[in-house]
């Protein structure tokens, strides 16, 4: 059966007059997607639209489909394995638990369940897709996203010009020690308006950019749909420090719990130190078991000649010391 032209046909008829239109099939995903007006807007204030996507998934192990919802707003709320979709499933994983994947034994059984997920997404999913839709307001803006990209290095130098800072760290104890010091300073500059402190919280994000590329070789990139720069090494995590700094500061002005905050970072550090570590480690084996193989074969050569001498000592031609 198609199930793109069944989606089409089910999901987008009834979408439809809702303002949605079948964007792509990306993967497993059947993508609808609509423009939602009257939004207030933080990460570019300069628009009021909200980009809304409903993706029809397919399972990869199995005959069952489930909804994810997104927006490009930039907001907390989640839109896979949502609660209704669970709430109004026949299907358990056990007695107690329930699942948001809805499954089928046929065409005619796959048609009914898109259906039903329709009717599911008209009477639930397009509230919830308003919810995602409310954006942040203590989130990194745009024009903040643009400047750390563009300045970092300057602003890097004027944060270490205002503070006193080592650029140094010789261990993870130093490490540790910078973003004790920087929560200490994003508790303290909460207490501001968030424009008062957005010149900081910029500094703050070039700093630990700036570290990072030092310590461990990591470059800066702005990919758009991730809204802030972020930097990153091979093989390593990312770095989104304007992110994590703004949201220090958001779960500040929340009343929120700020322990966990820069957690991603240090275990970076940590994981990115640990395979350093082990990369010397790997370099001395390499150079151990090299020297030992060179040793190994002047050994066997050696023998292979001693062995030479005897045979011919024993034919008369070259006497062996005694």
């Amino acid at each position: 059966m198609n199930k793109t032209q069944i989606i089409k046909k089910t999901v987008g008829e009834k979408l439809k007059d809702y303002g949605f239109r079948y964007l792509k099939t990306d993967g497993p995903c059947r993508i609808f997607v609509r423009e939602a007006h009257g939004y207030k807007r933080y990460y570019d204030p300069g628009i009021d639209v909200v980009k809304q996507y409903i993706n029809i998934q397919e399972s990869d192990y199995g005959m069952g489909l489930t909804v994810r919802f997104e927006t490009d707003a930039v907001n907390g709320i989640s839109g896979d394995d949502v609660k209704f979709l669970k709430e109004h499933n026949p299907n358990r994983l056990s007695a107690t638990k329930r699942s948001s994947w809805y499954f089928y034994s046929g065409e005619e059984d796959y048609k009914k369940v898109l259906l039903y997920l329709a009717d599911l997404i008209i009477e639930y999913g397009l509230d919830h897709l308003d919810q995602m839709s409310i954006e942040e307001e203590f989130i990194p803006t745009k024009a903040m996203a643009e400047e750390l990209f563009k300045n970092h290095a300057e602003l890097d130098r004027q944060f270490l010009k205002k503070y006193e800072f080592k650029t140094v760290a010789y261990n993870m104890a130093d490490i540790e020690e910078w973003f004790s010091k920087l929560k200490e300073m994003i508790i303290s500059v909460s207490e501001k308006p968030y424009e008062e402190a957005k010149e900081l919280l910029l500094e703050m994000a070039a700093f630990i950019g700036e570290r990072h590329c030092e310590l461990v070789g990591a470059k800066w990139f702005f990919e758009e749909n991730l809204k802030t720069p972020y930097t990153e090494y091979s093989g390593g995590r990312g770095f989104p420090a304007l992110r994590d700094v703004v949201g220090c500061y958001r779960s500040c002005k929340k009343g929120e719990d700020v322990s966990r905050w820069f957690g991603h970072e240090i275990l970076g550090y940590e994981e990115a130190y640990e395979k350093k570590k082990w990369g010397w480690h790997s370099t001395y084996l390499s150079l151990y078991s090299t020297t030992e193989t060179l040793t190994k074969e002047k050994d066997r050569k050696e023998k292979r000649r001693k062995g030479r001498t005897r045979r011919e000592g024993f034919a008369g031609e070259i006497n062996l010391p005694d």
